[in-house]
């Protein structure tokens, strides 16, 4: 499915992103997507979102253990 005329490469923009979140079964695009019919692993996500965190320059390891906290909870509840 084309949302976009300009989007790079047809499809390739989406799937970059369905990769980035270890979804790499996504052959075609349907109004399923939209639905959400994609089964997410909702551990990776918590993982790579925890490591990107960590990885912030501009703030301290305090502030990161905060948002780290919170960002876990919400993941908590899925």
């Amino acid at each position: 499915m084309n949302f976009s005329d300009n989007v790079v490469e047809n499809t390739f923009k989406f799937q970059d992103f369905f990769q980035s979140i270890n979804i790499n079964n996504i052959n075609k695009y349907t109004t399923d997507i939209l639905n959400n019919i994609i089964k997410v692993d909702y551990s990776y996500l918590k993982k790579i979102g925890t490591i990107l965190i960590s990885l912030i320059p501009f703030i301290d390891n305090e502030r990161k253990k905060v948002l780290t906290n919170k960002y876990e909870s919400f993941y908590n509840y899925i």
